[in-house]
């Protein structure tokens, strides 16, 4: 019964982040709804009911239920201040169908990437080597979560800016932005690479044998994170298409790194291949926006004072 809730409250998010409204995006889905989970749940317990799997569920249904009514109300009256009307909205279905679909593949390969590593090492190995390898591949992406901070203020920004020929003042946010992502990403890469044997000795001694994986896939995210928005930047100017291709290669040569690595080197077979194969897409898509699209926005990250 979520999933087409969701469905609807991501498009309702994507609505509200185009318009620039960032913060009323988030806000019910990110804030309201855990909140809501958390107090609801808190007092069936309190009330003696038992809290098990089905009601969690259904609690987490009626929260998700008040946190669409609430983003949708604001969605409504945001595109009522717009002044929207149908005769100044174009519509070309057949340009919607093949972009959304090349949208959809890309983010398709984005899960296959995250999520290879994973499946491949339950299936190969064991369920409790797969279990080692997630805890170090969850906190390793933990890096790449400084990249959504600036994603969430200038994916919305990205097409506007580009196509009304406004591309320094694209470059120069995306430089602000990384700019941000350097010095939060560097410092969490750095205690995961030195201090990783006192993090994972939080879970369990068994978990120590994941540190070498934890390293590498640590370098992997960090590069994903200083390489910027960059598969946005070529999907929202017209080449969505050539990014799909390209990471969807990259999603394949994961899969098939993993069959070959997982039985040589384990769990550190398996962050290497994906580790790989993120900095692989990233570093293609970077010498594709600075080349071709001439934005070149490392030059702005540390401007000469």
């Amino acid at each position: 019964l979520l999933v087409p809730l969701l469905g609807l409250a991501k498009i309702r998010f994507a609505a509200l982040k185009g318009t620039g409204h960032v913060i009323k995006a988030l806000l019910p889905e990110l804030i309201f709804a855990p909140l809501l989970i958390i107090v609801g749940t808190g007092l069936l317990a309190a009330a003696g009911y038992e809290v098990d799997a089905p009601t969690v569920m259904l609690v987490c249904i009626l929260a998700f239920l008040i946190c669409y009514g609430i983003g949708n109300r604001w969605l409504q009256s945001t595109l009522a201040k717009l002044k929207l009307s149908d005769r100044n909205i174009q519509q070309d279905k057949l340009y919607w169908r093949r972009t959304s679909s090349l949208l959809f593949v890309l983010t398709g390969m984005h899960v296959v990437i995250n999520n290879t590593d994973i499946i491949m090492l339950g299936l190969l190995k064991d369920h409790k080597v797969a279990g080692v390898y997630t805890v170090c591949s969850k906190s390793a992406n933990i890096i790449a979560y400084t990249l959504t901070v600036i994603n969430a203020i200038v994916i919305p920004q990205i097409s506007g800016l580009y196509f009304s020929k406004q591309n320094d003042k694209l470059k120069l946010l995306v430089a602000q932005g990384l700019r941000f992502v350097f010095y939060m990403a560097l410092p969490i890469c750095l205690f995961f690479i030195v201090g990783g044997f006192f993090y994972l000795g939080l879970y369990g001694q068994d978990f120590i044998e994941g540190i070498n994986a934890l390293r590498i896939l640590s370098i992997g995210q960090t590069l994903n994170a200083l390489s910027g928005p960059v598969a946005y930047l070529a999907a929202l100017t017209g080449h969505e298409r050539l990014t799909a291709i390209i990471i969807s290669i990259c999603a394949l040569l994961n899969v098939v790194l993993n069959l070959v690595l997982i039985p040589i080197w384990g769990l550190n077979g398996a962050a290497f291949s994906t580790a790989l194969t993120i900095g692989m897409w990233n570093i293609i898509l970077v010498i594709f926006v600075c080349s071709k699209l001439k934005m070149n926005f490392y030059r702005g990250i540390f401007p000469k004072s």
